[in-house]
């Protein structure tokens, strides 16, 4: 970014926002960002989907106490 004095690296996934026209138009015009994506399936590469699978786990597991059978 102007001013920040080095380049800026964006790791992406592929997620359909990510990878739209009007996203890779935007991105073509910063000669100061450059983007890396991550393979389509690579959660190893990707540290959040690890935390959103361990979220998703506690919170399943809450919901199923709060059910009263």
């Amino acid at each position: 970014m102007p001013g920040w004095g080095a380049p800026v690296v964006l790791v992406w996934d592929h997620h359909c926002s990510h990878t739209a026209r009007w996203v890779s138009r935007e991105l073509a015009d910063r000669a100061w960002l450059s983007v890396v994506h991550l393979p389509k399936y690579a959660p190893d590469l990707n540290p959040v989907e690890t935390l959103w699978a361990h979220l998703k786990a506690r919170l399943a597991n809450q919901a199923l106490s709060l059910i009263h059978i």
